[in-house]
């Protein structure tokens, strides 16, 4: 009317639109140049909304199922759930999850988010399965066998009253997967076309000799590199290993922090998989800070060489159960920040060991003490280190208490890659108990000219 002063509450300024909840018909909301405005009362009174919601120009309103959607002037997209608003709603299902297994089968998760009369899976354009009427909102799997790799097109149909409501059409890269076995072994000098992903290849690029798994060099940053061995591992009752030596030149984490930590850059990780889904860390990931020489290149942005080999071996059953069917892959994250020459892997070896294969080339570049295998361990670990030059090596361990429970080794030696076994016994001949236990190397140049090499770390013997 004539008033130029609105009575109600609602301002004199541009309104661009507006929605009416269809829950409670009495509640509008309406965006306008200097933010959103509510009413609950159907219009009569109208207030700034009060939810959280700030003062920017409002250019369109929509309601998607149970969320209420703004878009804005230069200030982003808001969303907000808004309990009740999907009363009465049918909703369209969805296609949760697309992964390949061990089994090879193209598992897909289905989200049937409503009551419906029936639902139709369609991959590769192709009518798959069938569902019939669903008594209660539920998610289920539906399995596709693969007969080719390629890209494949997944969408699902449901009907409530003959009317259809549509998923969105995912798309799936799926592979070959090989039959189970026991063990896999490789040093990539012959090729391979066992493995698959992005961002690795199994080549010899400048430094090396022969062929490993390399990824690109440099990393790009914000990137997940995945490399997966297509062929399912067995897990097996005892020694169930993977081994592999390997160099990771890859941004180091903050100082202190540790994988998983926000401040945890950049790492490399070995991870498995019973489903193609769900991915765990076989150890835990690493980064440049894992040696000494991948620290220095890594700092000094120079590249990675054979010379720079460190070897990892870990026991699968600390993650998996035997008689489990795994894929195995590699995995390179890195974060929007810094990045360098990136990773190499070589002689990988999972519940079998490599034959007739040449010793490692000439002698280690540093001093190293790897981690004891298997850990945990019954009844006896193995327990590997390099020496770049001639040592009186002492190795030793220790108890929890700080106690010398055996003197495992007090002899010269030469240069090069050595393990000690560990039977579990005292100095006394007797089986220690079940419980933590400390491994602590001296090495002493026996030509002088540096300090002893000292590194201690701990194991765990179970009973």
């Amino acid at each position: 009317g004539a008033n130029p002063v609105s009575s109600n509450g609602f301002p004199d300024v541009a309104v661009y639109d507006m929605i009416v909840f269809p829950n409670t018909p009495d509640t509008i909301w309406v965006g306008t140049e200097i933010g959103l405005f509510e009413s609950t009362n159907d219009g009569a009174d109208w207030h700034y909304a009060n939810n959280g919601f700030n003062a920017a120009s409002i250019w369109m309103i929509t309601h998607v199922e149970d969320e209420v959607v703004v878009a804005t002037h230069g200030r982003g997209i808001w969303s907000v759930t808004i309990p009740g608003l999907s009363a009465g709603q049918t909703f369209a299902p969805l296609v949760k999850s697309l992964s390949q297994g061990p089994s090879g089968a193209l598992s897909i998760g289905i989200g049937l988010r409503s009551l419906y009369d029936s639902t139709v899976v369609t991959v590769n354009n192709v009518r798959h399965a069938y569902l019939g009427p669903n008594a209660s909102p539920r998610d289920t799997v539906v399995q596709w066998p693969v007969a080719q790799a390629g890209s494949v097109p997944v969408y699902v149909t449901s009907y409530k009253n003959g009317t259809p409501y549509a998923s969105v059409t995912s798309t799936a890269s799926v592979v070959l997967i090989a039959s189970p076995q026991a063990s896999y072994t490789s040093t990539f000098n012959a090729g391979s076309t066992d493995f698959t992903g992005n961002g690795f290849s199994i080549s010899t690029v400048a430094g090396f000799s022969d062929n490993a798994i390399h990824s690109v060099h440099p990393y790009t940053s914000n990137q997940n590199y995945i490399y997966t061995l297509t062929v399912p591992i067995v897990v097996a009752a005892s020694n169930a290993f993977i081994a592999y030596d390997d160099i990771a030149i890859v941004e180091p984490g903050e100082p202190g922090s540790i994988f998983g930590d926000e401040t945890f850059y950049d790492y490399v990780v070995v991870e498995g998989s019973t489903d193609g889904s769900t991915w765990i860390a076989v150890d835990d990931g690493y980064d440049a800070r894992y040696d000494s020489v991948w620290l220095a290149a890594y700092n000094a942005n120079t590249p990675g060489n054979s010379t720079m080999f460190r070897h990892h071996e870990v026991n699968l059953l600390n993650r998996f159960s035997a008689g489990q069917n795994i894929l195995v892959r590699f995995r390179l994250f890195s974060d929007p920040g810094t990045n360098r020459w990136g990773w190499a892997v070589d002689n990988l070896e999972i519940q079998g060991r490599i034959t007739g294969v040449d010793e490692k080339p000439g002698v280690p570049s540093s001093f190293a003490l790897s981690q004891n295998y298997p850990n945990p361990f019954n009844p006896s670990t193995t327990i590997s280190y390099d020496l770049p030059v001639s040592s009186r090596v002492t190795m030793m361990i220790f108890d929890v208490t700080g106690r010398l429970v055996r003197m495992l080794l007090d002899v010269p030696q030469q240069a090069g890659y050595y393990t000690a076994d560990w039977d579990g016994k005292n100095n006394g001949g007797s089986a220690v108990a079940s419980g933590m236990y400390f491994f602590r190397i001296e090495a002493r140049p026996v030509a002088g000219g540096g300090g002893a090499f000292v590194s201690t770390k701990k194991m765990l013997l179970l009973k």
